[in-house]
């Protein structure tokens, strides 16, 4: 585990207490100084580290932020491929972060076949002069 200073941990106690959703804490943490230091950690050791903080019966803000942090760590290596098991529950907002990683990583492998040709448009004067219908490609209107 790499050494954060003072002032990060302070940076993320910070975060915690400003975030009121877990979607502003987690980007709020991503966006801190020790972020950057965490994620150079392997996945293992930030899992072993997790389960070493959650598991302590009092914990101060600082404990839990750093928490949140190592989580959100955890969980940015899950996205790159890098799965290690972790439980989320062990914070009050641990398990609505990881859903909202997993429901908003991108598959980036898909590939789309963009079509053929363009979808036309055309625009034709209806019964009243003042009004205009506009039509899709299968000559329909939109409504």
């Amino acid at each position: 585990m790499k050494h954060l200073l003072r002032h990060e941990l302070k940076e993320f106690a910070q975060v915690l207490v400003l975030a009121n959703t877990p979607l502003s804490l987690f980007q709020g943490l991503t966006h801190c100084s020790g972020m950057g230091k965490l994620r150079e950690c392997s996945p293992q050791a930030l899992s072993d580290y997790y389960n070493r903080i959650t598991a302590r019966a009092r914990r101060s803000e600082f404990v839990v932020a750093l928490a949140y942090a190592v989580l959100s760590a955890i969980l940015l290596h899950a996205r790159e491929g890098n799965r290690t098991s972790i439980d989320a529950s062990r914070l009050l907002w641990g398990e609505q972060i990881r859903d909202y990683l997993e429901r908003s990583t991108v598959i980036t492998q898909q590939h789309f076949l963009s079509p053929s040709t363009e979808p036309k448009i055309r625009a034709m004067s209806s019964v009243s002069a003042s009004t205009s219908v506009i039509l899709g490609p299968d000559g329909q209107p939109f409504r």
